[in-house]
């Protein structure tokens, strides 16, 4: 059979396909903390907070890492507090997100503690750290 016999079956396969790519994607950036990222640099407040620790999640997108952050968050004109986070890291840039570093970040104002390093610039094509 010949894909131009049967071009609704063609044109289902190729809508199937995007899809199941769409949703992978949808799904790493949940996962790596993309989309936590994305969503709070839209509504989230700005602040700064200091690196306490760093670890490996195991998880790797696009061959770079996945870190999880102990963060000491300073909200402006706030009691300093501990939140956690995860985002993917470039391999290269992970000297830059050290135990001491201050980094910015934006905090839910609804969760304090749904805090997302805010250091990607997702209105361009290219999702490298600023």
């Amino acid at each position: 059979m010949k894909p131009s016999e049967h071009p609704r079956i063609w044109i289902a396969g190729i809508m199937l396909l995007v899809s199941v790519t769409a949703g992978g994607c949808a799904l790493a950036d949940r996962m790596s903390g993309i989309s936590d990222a994305k969503e709070l640099q839209k509504t989230g407040e700005p602040a700064e907070a200091t690196i306490l620790q760093i670890w490996d999640t195991g998880m790797t997108v696009n061959d770079d890492p996945v870190i999880r952050f102990l963060l000491e968050v300073h909200p402006a004109g706030k009691p300093v507090y501990q939140a956690e986070t995860k985002i993917r890291i470039s391999r290269i840039a992970i000297s830059r997100f050290q135990p001491g570093a201050v980094v910015p970040v934006r905090i839910d104002p609804r969760h304090p503690n749904h805090v997302a390093l805010d250091i990607y610039d997702f209105g361009k094509h290219d999702e490298s750290p600023r």
